[in-house]
């Protein structure tokens, strides 16, 4: 972790099993509950609490923790001239099957031309779901413009993005 000079705070870190999915690793549209004020109280029969909040289901992306690491990875990358971006890590541990990568995988190629101006991008783009492009920019607050400035060649991994893993 010293090589690549990452605070505690920037690394996210998960453990595939099994079961575990690309939908989980990268994210997916699911249900989510949400809690609305109501006015007044509701009193639910198979017990004696009461509440002021009304349980509610819709649908939204969530994201997984490669597209968490990608917005923590672009909200360090956001600097002014004052300081120098920071790095983020991806910590995979347990990783037993690149099948949970998906077209993610082609994104782990890196370039190596300290000469191009992308350098430690990834090599190759890969097209994401409009549900993800929508997650990150509303996360980091950006337009179209702000996407396509940032993403000219398609979606790559930032350069500030590491991503380590171990293998049993």
């Amino acid at each position: 972790l010293n090589l690549i000079n990452v605070k505690e705070e920037n690394i996210t870190r998960i453990t595939f099993h099994p079961e575990y999915s690309y939908y989980e690793f990268v994210g997916q549209y699911k249900p989510v509950v949400a809690y609305e004020k109501i006015v007044g109280e509701i009193r639910y029969p198979s017990s004696s609490v009461t509440t002021n909040e009304k349980a509610f289901v819709y649908y939204d992306f969530v994201p997984g923790p490669f597209t968490k690491a990608i917005i923590n990875a672009l909200k360090l990358g956001e600097v002014d001239n004052q300081k120098a971006p920071e790095n983020a890590l991806l910590i995979i541990e347990e990783i037993n099957s690149t099948a949970i990568f998906g077209d993610v995988f082609q994104l782990l190629d890196r370039i190596n031309n300290v000469n191009s101006q992308y350098y430690g991008e990834s090599e190759y783009s890969i097209d994401i779901s409009a549900e993800m492009k929508e997650h990150i920019k509303k996360e980091l607050g950006w337009e179209e413009e702000d996407w396509n400035k940032r993403f000219k060649r398609g979606f790559v991994i930032p350069s500030n993005l590491y991503i380590y893993s171990t293998m049993n």
